[in-house]
């Protein structure tokens, strides 16, 4: 199994749910989709960290 695939894999699934659940907060507030978008929002940024952790992994060697 190819973690570096896995994980980017995982990073792109959650950005894209982030940013659909974000879509809707934005386009339509009382759709009741707040509180999805703040946990995606927190997914989005944990997939950046993961992302950028495995960057400066791959830099060093």
């Amino acid at each position: 199994m190819n973690t570096k695939k896995t994980l980017w894999g995982a990073a792109t699934l959650i950005f894209a749910l982030g940013l659909l659940s974000w879509v809707f907060m934005t386009v339509i507030p009382e759709s009741g989709f707040g509180i999805y978008a703040m946990a995606a929002l927190i997914g989005i940024v944990i997939a950046l960290f993961l992302a950028l952790k495995e960057l400066i992994q791959g830099l060093r060697g």
